[in-house]
């Protein structure tokens, strides 16, 4: 967001357990290609917050007078700068599937629909759909983490395969499912503090 006052974006990670929502465009030409962060540029005088749930309704085709009952805002996490370029950026918003997973175990809503806007992704998923964009996959970290600090102080319910990015930051419990990350540039060397 341009604190300015210039056009700005905003962007929705919609939750659901373990599990996220990343958007595809069924227009012809694709407005994108592959995969993204729901997103929608802000209109005038509208928030952020408000912008992210409609970049959630018109990516995901979700129906506008359904929108407060099929998705939560988290107040408990904070939204994440989402930098597409050196001067174009928005925020983030993790927003929450209000109604649970379909019957069945929990893998069968990871198929992909090229037919449909979105698509439910875990973290290794996740990561795979957006390996071409490592702005998205920086933003995706920092999401990953306020969620599950929300998540340890009980503020996120952790239900419904857990939480969204559990496989990076408790490999430990998710061996199998690991996809290494590759770490974020260091900038100098960490220099212990002075007694």
């Amino acid at each position: 967001v341009d604190v300015d006052g210039g056009v700005g974006w905003a962007c929705a990670l919609i939750l659901r357990g373990n599990r996220c929502v990343l958007a595809r465009s069924l227009e012809s030409p694709p407005a994108w290609a592959g995969m993204r962060i729901p997103t929608a540029c802000l209109l005038p005088h509208e928030s952020t917050a408000d912008g992210a749930l409609r970049a959630a309704v018109e990516c995901c085709d979700i129906d506008e007078a359904y929108k407060d009952t099929e998705l939560l805002r988290l107040p408990a996490v904070p939204p994440a700068a989402h930098h597409f370029t050196d001067t174009e950026r928005g925020l983030v918003y993790p927003l929450y599937a209000a109604r649970p997973p379909p019957p069945g175990p929990l893998e069968d809503a990871d198929m992909t629909d090229d037919e449909d806007s979105y698509d439910w992704y875990t973290w290794p998923r996740a990561i795979h759909a957006l390996c071409h964009d490592a702005r998205s996959l920086e933003t995706l970290r920092t999401l990953a983490c306020g969620i599950a600090a929300a998540v340890s102080a009980g503020s996120v319910a952790s239900k419904w395969g857990g939480y969204f990015g559990q496989e990076w930051l408790e490999p430990a419990l998710h061996t199998k499912d690991l996809v290494p990350l590759p770490p974020p540039a260091l900038i100098g060397a960490a220099k212990p503090a002075s007694v």
